[in-house]
């Protein structure tokens, strides 16, 4: 790992470091660490946005499935899944210029995974 890292952008499923001597970039997210030269930051940047997170929910939205926004990877037995929560988080990192990207998507009671309480 290289040592001169230097922190972008964080949040609460990962964090974001760049380091200038190797143009390295180093996502580190929940439990997965990648390593990426600056086009492959930029493509799997650009491939993140133009993933239709209402299409997946849609899709699997009858299913008991938590994760249900998928993102395949070049390796054929390896898909990475994301909830609702974690695809932001994950956009927001490589995203990682102050512009608002994208349109607001609203959630449904349903695709909140709070316990609530009545009294």
């Amino acid at each position: 790992m290289c040592e001169n890292l230097k922190k972008i952008k964080e949040n609460d499923c990962g964090e974001l470091h760049y380091c200038k001597s190797c143009k390295i970039y180093h996502l580190l997210f929940n439990n997965f660490h990648f390593v990426l030269k600056i086009e492959e930051y930029k493509a799997l940047k650009n491939h993140i946005n133009k993933i239709d997170i209402e299409f997946w929910l849609d899709k699997f939205g009858d299913t008991i499935v938590k994760r249900k926004i998928p993102i395949p990877t070049l390796q054929e037995n390896l898909i990475l899944v994301f909830d609702i929560y974690e695809f932001i988080a994950l956009k927001s990192l490589l995203n990682n210029e102050n512009k608002k990207v994208g349109r607001i998507l609203y959630l449904s009671t349903d695709q909140i995974e709070y316990q609530t309480i009545l009294n």
